[in-house]
């Protein structure tokens, strides 16, 4: 993971010190899908550099003809409409404002367009953009002038998403000017929400056994309007109450967060980010810092990766975004040999700072996503068993995740239910 992404980096600062990223999160809309990774668009129009991007698109590369907006039906696509329908009516030097219309009414078949002038299409925030693609097809039969998709942010799980939804945007039969201009575009890598998932399937029965504050995370799991809030990894303290934090000079940022700023859904996005680009990019000349090659074989993640960031929040992001098979290091005797030490090191240090993304840690080897040889795993436990004697909260879960003591069973139902 030795390349940088600039953009990646530039993305998560700008959205990442002031809430609007999150996990686990779908937003106001309550039947909305919950995505691992969300932007809440309405922070957009509070960004410098996306109002500049929004100034200089509505200027000079939207059609002269443009007479209406179609916007995604979303409080954050609208408002963005809304100001670029301001933008373009002084850039025309129009007496009367362009029409806004929702894709809800486009869908209906009851909108009011020229068929043979310009639109412009608003989405704040897509995924893999099958919203937008609708819209396209909508259009196809009511609307063949220049066309411009003005996209906030796209965040995919692959960076062939990324490039795919321009291309099928363009699309026209009848070879119409369509142009695509995107502010932001993030590939996190698929597969991220199955932890969380696997996270609330495991303590489905633990209520409140091991704190307040644990149980209101738990609630907070297979998602909600707001998401995990900072609260996206395991607690780092004996009590369960404090969040992990992201400590200074994080190499991949630019220094402009401090270590009080809630920062932990932008550390997953990140993480995820260099995780999938280590798969998919063509560009690293050294075969060892890809997650893929061209043979077919398995290719792990180099656990030096978890000594060289320390910090325990990057280390708990790189096990929540890594795949199984990257973290298996059960045929690998060397690797594995490394892991047990290094993870020996971190359970023995549970309590301090070394130690901080031990559950986490604990919680990977348990659900088996994080794998060593049997031999290792069982030296492991015959080692930090004894360090594990207390009765504090983080004590009694790693005691839990371990299999020294049961996993709380519920008090109503069998535990097959």
């Amino acid at each position: 993971m030795q390349h940088r992404l600039p953009k990646v980096s530039d993305f998560c600062i700008a959205f990442g010190l002031n809430g609007a990223l999150a996990v686990q999160a779908r937003g106001p809309i309550p039947t909305a899908k919950v995505r691992p990774i969300y932007l809440d668009g309405r922070a957009l129009m509070g960004n410098l550099g996306f109002r500049d991007f929004a100034d200089k698109l509505v200027s000079q590369q939207t059609p002269a003809s443009v007479s209406a907006i179609v916007y995604q039906d979303d409080e954050a696509s609208r408002g963005i409409a809304e100001y670029c329908a301001r933008k373009l009516q002084e850039v025309m030097h129009r007496a009367t404002p362009l029409t806004l219309i929702s894709d809800v009414v486009i869908e209906s078949g009851k909108a009011d367009l020229d068929g043979a002038a310009g639109i412009l299409v608003v989405a704040a925030v897509v995924g893999r953009g099958t919203r937008l693609l609708s819209i396209s097809r909508d259009l196809r039969d009511v609307h063949s002038g220049a066309r411009t998709y003005f996209i906030g942010a796209q965040i995919a799980e692959t960076a062939a998403q990324l490039d795919a939804l321009p291309k099928n945007l363009k699309h026209s039969a009848t070879k119409a000017e369509i142009r695509i201009e995107r502010f932001a575009g993030v590939a996190v890598g698929e597969g991220i929400e199955e932890s969380f998932e696997e996270e609330a399937q495991a303590f489905r029965n633990v209520q409140r056994k091991l704190g307040d504050a644990f149980a209101a995370r738990f609630e907070l799991l297979s998602g909600s309007a707001s998401g995990l809030g900072n609260a996206v990894f395991m607690p780092r303290d004996d009590d369960l109450v404090v969040d992990m934090r992201l400590r200074p000079d994080f190499a991949y940022w630019n220094p402009l967060y401090a270590e009080a700023n809630d920062t932990n859904a932008a550390v997953l996005a990140t993480a995820g980010a260099l995780l999938q680009n280590a798969r998919e990019s063509a560009d690293f000349k050294d075969e060892d810092d890809r997650l893929a090659t061209d043979a077919f074989q398995q290719v792990i993640l180099n656990p030096e990766n978890f000594t060289r960031y320390n910090d325990g929040a990057i280390q708990a992001a790189l096990l929540r975004c890594a795949r199984p098979s990257e973290l298996d290091y059960s045929r690998e005797a060397s690797a594995s040999q490394f892991m047990r030490d290094l993870l020996a090191n971190i359970f023995e240090q549970h309590n301090r700072r070394q130690g901080e993304a031990a559950c986490e840690f604990a919680f990977a080897l348990h659900t088996r996503k994080l794998r060593l040889k049997e031999q290792h795993f069982d030296d492991l436990k015959a080692r930090i068993r004894p360090k594990l004697e207390g009765t504090t909260h983080k004590i009694r879960l790693l005691r839990i995740l371990f299999g020294f003591d049961a996993m709380p069973a519920s008090e109503t139902l069998p535990d097959d239910f």
